[in-house]
């Protein structure tokens, strides 16, 4: 399988886990990876796909070597649309790191991308789904589990959730509305319900009493019929 390290994860390091991949212990983790940098396939000037600033044609010409992982150290990454299009078209298994990572210096990055490195390896080895995007914690854990992200674009999942919790803040204003706003609003409620109920019982005894004219009909066609 192969792996490609990124421009932004020190070559160093890069350079140190192609020498372990021919260890035994490495090996027992990992497999039988495939060590790469993004620079064995960035273009050059000239290059008919050279882009300046933009990872896109070393990325496509990692997937048509037939790469499978992209390891990046560009925290921004995943908030470029063009690239993010780039690594779900491509089918890629991403790795990022924190946004801190961007801060560290050479021997912090290696110790952390070192402590996590089974656990990178294993859940690579793992993932059959396609497409799916994680991030390596910032903690210095050795049981620690990698974070699984959505590989949407981050400001509009940020939208979506925004949306969501307005929707659920209006849910609860309507349900609180249904309970009651208070003591005085429900004397107010009560008052109201019982003022119908009265007019609806009002209405039933005036359905059930005949009306003054048929009352006085009715009482002269009795008159009638002792007459008769």
């Amino acid at each position: 399988m192969k792996v490609v390290f990124d421009q932004n994860v020190p070559i160093g390091m890069v350079r140190v886990l192609r020498g372990f991949a021919n260890e035994r212990q490495f090996r027992k983790i990992s497999g039988h990876f495939d060590i790469k940098a993004a620079d064995d396939y960035a273009p050059k000037p000239g290059d008919l796909d050279y882009r300046p600033n933009d990872d896109t044609p070393w990325l496509q010409r990692f997937a048509d070597d037939g790469g499978k992982v992209v390891i990046s150290g560009d925290v921004n990454m995943r908030h470029r649309p063009h690239e993010r299009l780039a690594l779900i078209e491509h089918g890629f298994i991403v790795i990022f790191f924190e946004a801190q990572w961007s801060e560290w210096k050479f021997w912090r990055k290696c110790a952390l991308l070192v402590l996590w490195w089974p656990e990178i390896a294993t859940k690579v080895k793992r993932t059959k789904a396609k497409k799916s995007f994680f991030v390596v914690p910032a903690k210095w854990t050795v049981d620690g589990k990698l974070r699984t992200i959505p590989n949407k674009d981050p400001k509009l999942l940020k939208i979506e959730r925004r949306r969501a919790v307005e929707r659920s803040k209006k849910k609860k204003t309507k349900v609180a509305a249904k309970c009651g706003d208070g003591p005085l609003f429900e004397y107010a409620d009560k008052a109201t319900r019982k003022r119908k109920r009265k007019k609806d019982a009002k209405k039933k005894d005036n359905k059930k009493r005949p009306s003054a004219r048929k009352r006085v009909d009715s009482g002269k066609s009795r008159q009638l019929i002792k007459k008769t």
